[in-house]
């Protein structure tokens, strides 16, 4: 069962991707995410650890998990994300390019399938974009093995929730037609520099610092056109995660409407 929203209703995170790693992925950036990676899971063992990474994208975290010497598998539901790992890899000559297939968290048989069997279930920005996100969630739950770790990242509610998701919504209206590739073209002009400007009033940091390993324009474009678009607060993923999953860290989102990070470890 899969309960994802129509193709032509979501933004294309796998053309946006595949984009990022072919054009804009350098040796900094990859640093860059690397050190966030391994700053937010610091206590959490790999070597030879089973790692799921739900909604790969470029495939940094996969590379990043291997490194330390986890058993990488990435699912993701665009096929473009396969191509866009491809090109992740040349930075990583030392690594074998990790497994990653098409796939959903939202398709129960995958779930019931690999149901507690893997240590490290990670899933940084992704759930939110399903078009479900509690089911992804708890999907993302079924899937650790006692003992194991879970870490998301999900956009927080905030009162300008409501109307980023009708922003979002109308980013992708009439995608693939040249009316709605005008409309695409002109929110991303009006948006560029008031968020530039934004990131660096709230944060006192510039956006081409670069965080995550992100680039400006493509997580510009991540931002304004991501949809589906949900959020959660930390006390309604508190309450909805089993208790027997132990919160081992959080970090809250820098700017108000960004992602919440939290680290959980199941204890049975």
């Amino acid at each position: 069962m899969n309960q994802e929203l129509e193709p032509q209703s979501k933004f294309e995170f796998g053309k946006n991707w595949l984009s990022f790693a072919k054009n804009a992925l350098t040796d900094a950036k990859i640093e860059s995410g690397r050190k966030h990676f391994r700053s937010l899971l610091p206590d959490v063992p790999f070597k030879g650890k089973t790692f799921l990474d739900i909604g790969f994208g470029q495939g940094l975290a996969l590379f990043y998990a291997a490194e330390l010497g986890a058993k990488a598998l990435g699912i993701d539901p665009d096929e473009k994300n396969l191509l866009a790992i491809e090109y992740t890899s040349s930075f990583f000559q030392n690594v074998t390019i990790p497994n990653a297939l098409v796939g959903s968290i939202l398709d129960s048989d995958f779930v019931d399938s690999q149901r507690s069997k893997y240590d490290i279930v990670y899933s940084w920005g992704v759930l939110h974009h399903t078009g479900n996100l509690k089911y992804a969630l708890k999907n993302s739950i079924d899937l650790v093995a006692s003992g194991g770790h879970l870490i998301i990242a999900t956009y927080d509610r905030h009162w300008t929730s409501p109307l980023w998701h009708l922003i979002k919504r109308l980013y992708n209206k009439n995608s693939g037609n040249n009316s709605g590739d005008l409309i695409r073209r002109v929110m991303l002009s009006l948006f560029y520099y008031p968020l530039l400007l934004g990131t660096w009033i709230i944060t006192k940091k510039s956006f081409f610092q670069g965080t995550r390993g992100m680039d400006f324009y493509h997580d510009l474009k991540d931002w304004i056109g991501g949809y589906p678009y949900e959020y959660m607060t930390k006390e309604e993923i508190l309450a909805f995660v089993p208790s027997e999953f132990k919160l081992l860290r959080y970090l809250p989102p820098l700017v108000p409407t960004g992602n919440h990070q939290l680290v959980f470890q199941k204890t049975n």
